[in-house]
């Protein structure tokens, strides 16, 4: 019986150390309404959308956000994503800045053990 890990399941890992990454980087709150959130609850939102693989795990490629800001209120992004961005125009500058800079990249589907092990560090390094 081999143990070697399927690329799969270092993709799956890489999503939830991201998911968990974004909780740190915002502090555990909701960085449109500022709401305090269980790691549960707390959704890691996507600037860039995760089928672009290799800027998927990129700390800067997401925004903590809660259920409502997510997918409810008139300006969450999968209701209004002009109006998300208004607000990450407004909010975050230097988030939309980097979404300018990168969204039409062309890039190679990454190592996610290797993605992994950096969102591991960037854990550490926000925690």
């Amino acid at each position: 019986m081999s143990t070697k890990r399927s690329r799969k399941y270092y993709r799956n890992l890489a999503d939830r150390l991201w998911q968990e990454l974004m909780w740190y980087k915002w502090g555990g709150r909701c960085g449109l309404c500022g709401k305090r959130l269980g790691r549960e609850e707390a959704i890691g939102h996507h600037f860039i959308g995760r089928r672009v693989y290799h800027l998927r795990h990129y700390p800067e490629n997401g925004i903590l956000l809660d259920n409502e800001c997510h997918s409810h209120k008139p300006y969450a992004p999968h209701r209004s994503p002009n109006l998300f961005m208004d607000m990450i125009v407004k909010k975050y500058p230097d988030s939309y800045n980097w979404i300018q800079e990168h969204q039409h990249e062309l890039g190679q589907e990454p190592d996610y053990k290797e993605r992994c092990e950096f969102l591991r560090k960037e854990i550490k390094r926000w925690q």
